[in-house]
């Protein structure tokens, strides 16, 4: 009876470090497992049998390493799935058939799980043979370039580059001689001081003139300071630009017909009134 029980006894032992022994397996599946060329990147699906915060993540195998002669494993995503990356960094004479390398991890209280292998194949990169003859098949080479008369275009090119050139000039023209007789009062005062700039002649005098000629062009009559009301009589648009226009009209005055003299508005200062009535007159 003695010996029963401790064949019994020897016998559960035996089964409780066996099924302690015993690994847990995670399934897994390649999202492509056939004609894998040299560089070809695939990755490897696992089915973890346990949630991933059970996971010892320092038990993962290493990426940036080579595992055995074909893959190198690139990435590890720890989603749900886990999905391992994988590049194949190797290829062999014929096709060839290979499994994965056989991975596992382990959980936090220690227990380990296998990555199932799967099976794939690598296609090789070398020139094809015929079967029969054993000897290289001979492709055929890559078309030549083949020259293109570019005659057409050229001329093409020619005509349009004429025309802007034309369209160019006649633009100059238009802007220099012929658009001035259409322009109004304030807008031929701020092409003539944008003409000054472009000639590099900062002379306010000058600058002065041609604003005093766009106000006695909208009155049809010389404009003086102590007549300035009569120009917002005929011009009652420019009513809201008073202040700006009594201003300029005063320090003119005091420059050409008092011997104090005050200072000149520059031309900048000018261009701005000049803008801003021309921004009224564009609504007349």
């Amino acid at each position: 009876m003695k010996k029963l029980i401790v064949i019994l006894s020897a016998l559960f032992l035996s089964a409780n470090v066996l099924a302690e022994g015993a690994n847990k397996v995670a399934k897994a599946q390649l999202d492509k497992a056939w004609g894998l060329l040299l560089g070809d990147v695939f990755t490897m699906i696992v089915d973890v049998p346990v949630p991933l915060n059970e996971v010892d993540v320092d038990s993962l195998p290493h990426i940036d390493k080579r595992f055995g002669d074909w893959l190198l494993l690139r990435q590890i995503s720890l989603t749900e799935p886990l999905v391992l990356e994988f590049q194949v960094v190797n290829v062999a004479p014929t096709t060839t058939e290979v499994m994965t390398p056989p991975l596992s991890f382990r959980l936090v209280n220690g227990e380990r799980v296998d990555i199932e292998q799967r099976k794939f194949s690598i296609s090789p990169i070398i020139p094809l043979r015929d079967k029969e003859s054993s000897t290289t098949l001979n492709l055929k080479p890559a078309r030549s370039a083949e020259q293109v008369d570019t005659t057409e275009l050229k001329q093409q090119l020619t005509w349009t580059a004429l025309f802007a050139l034309f369209m160019a000039v006649v633009l100059v023209i238009w802007n220099i001689g012929w658009r001035p007789r259409n322009r109004q009062p304030f807008a031929e005062a701020l092409h003539g001081l944008r003409m000054l700039r472009w000639h590099h002649d900062n002379d306010p005098q000058q600058a002065i003139r041609l604003v005093h000629k766009a106000f006695n062009r909208t009155a049809a009559k010389t404009v003086v300071y102590s007549e300035l009301q009569q120009l917002f009589v005929v011009a009652p648009w420019l009513k809201p630009l008073e202040t700006e226009i009594t201003t300029f009209f005063e320090q003119s005055s005091q420059h050409f017909f008092t011997a104090n003299s005050a200072s000149l508005q520059d031309v900048k200062q000018l261009k701005q009134l000049m803008k801003a009535c021309r921004s009224k007159e564009k609504l007349t």
